[in-house]
């Protein structure tokens, strides 16, 4: 299943209402920043993916091919990033 409603606890509703009824079933949800990410991990999402991150990202890899960086480089250091940023999102995920 995939969420992406724009209201915050709305979408937190549905993917644990999703989560409790199909428990296997993987749930990828977009979320505006890392704090509403990490509420939809914990309402149950497999995956949440921060809209402004992923934004910003695009720009800074914009930036990067300008200043001379290869595509691949580039591309490298974009994956990285999210790696370790959903990485801590997932952590974040199981704090009290």
């Amino acid at each position: 299943a995939v969420s992406t409603l724009d209201e915050p606890e709305i979408a937190g509703r549905a993917v644990g209402v999703l989560r409790q009824l199909m428990p296997a079933l993987p749930i990828l949800a977009r979320g505006r920043d890392a704090p509403d990410c990490e509420k939809l991990v914990r309402a149950g999402a497999t995956v949440a993916v921060p809209e402004i991150v992923e934004g910003s990202l695009q720009l800074g890899g914009v930036l990067l091919r300008q200043l001379g960086d290869s595509p691949d480089s580039v591309g490298q250091v974009l994956e990285q990033f999210r790696q370790e940023t959903y990485v801590r999102l997932a952590q974040g995920a199981g704090d009290p």
